[in-house]
């Protein structure tokens, strides 16, 4: 019965080192997997004619900011992966826990990096069909996304800075996290309203055309006295946006016979 005490405790130590590394194992397979779909949609951000990449690519330094991000998120992936390894290799589960707590802080950083990135690539995705939908100013979109990347900067800088104590610090706290979210709604019903008002201008261009395809038919209308003018006409307006037109035309009597 007394020997039988040490072996249990080492194989329970054994057991915990071994669930401690599978579970490390699935979460870099699951940060790694994040930052691959990230590069995929970053991509696509970029070449985004319409959109993102648009005119001067003015909004591309957006894009180019997640390349940046990646990269240290790459390489702190790349060294808690290196450390993993090195502890699937080590018998004693004691230095194994030990191997996997120092490849903790860049597994940690990278993960919550991958979240914070995430959520400024929607951010990014709305941008671009914003632009391609004509759904929100240029210039006020362009500064709403400044603003939102100094919110999250200070966030990522301590996350890339290797400094356990500050990564530990930005992984607990997270407030960009929370004032993202209510900013991305509040962009996103303002996306909403901009594209019913689209509808609504649209609807407006079609009855416009139409108008402009008049003056170019001829006129069969009634016969009137040579002194009565007559007046076609057509007002629109549509609330919300501010778009409003009106087009009046009138034509005398005369000028209607000569155009039959």
């Amino acid at each position: 019965m007394t020997a039988a005490g040490p072996h249990s405790a080492e194989r329970e130590a054994r057991q915990r080192a071994l669930a401690a590394q599978l579970a490390f194992r699935g979460a870099i397979r699951e940060v790694s997997g994040s930052t691959r779909r990230i590069s995929v949609e970053l991509a696509r951000l970029k070449a985004s004619s319409r959109g993102l990449a648009n005119g001067n690519g003015v909004f591309l330094r957006y894009t180019d900011y997640v390349t940046a991000q990646l990269r240290w998120m790459d390489a702190q992936l790349a060294a808690a992966t290196r450390l993993a390894n090195a502890a699937s290799e080590v018998e004693d589960p004691d230095m194994r826990i030990s191997l996997l707590r120092v490849a903790g802080p860049p597994l940690e950083a990278t993960m919550v990096g991958s979240l914070l990135l995430a959520v400024w690539l929607d951010f990014l995705n709305l941008a671009d069909i914003a632009l391609k939908q004509h759904l929100y100013p240029a210039e006020t979109l362009f500064a709403d996304l400044w603003r939102r990347q100094e919110m999250i900067e200070p966030v990522m800088a301590a996350l890339s800075s290797r400094e356990h104590g500050q990564v530990e610090a930005a992984a607990q706290d997270v407030p960009p996290l929370v004032h993202l979210t209510d900013e991305f709604a509040a962009t996103e019903e303002r996306m909403r309203i901009a594209a019913e008002n689209l509808r609504k201008a649209l609807v407006l261009k079609e009855a416009i055309e139409t108008v402009t395809m008049l003056s170019t038919m001829k006129f069969s209308l009634p016969s009137a006295p040579p002194s009565a003018p007559i007046m076609v006409g057509i007002s629109l307006s549509v609330g919300g946006n501010g778009v409003m037109m009106g087009t009046r035309m009138i034509v005398s009597a005369e000028w209607v016979e000569m155009m039959r």
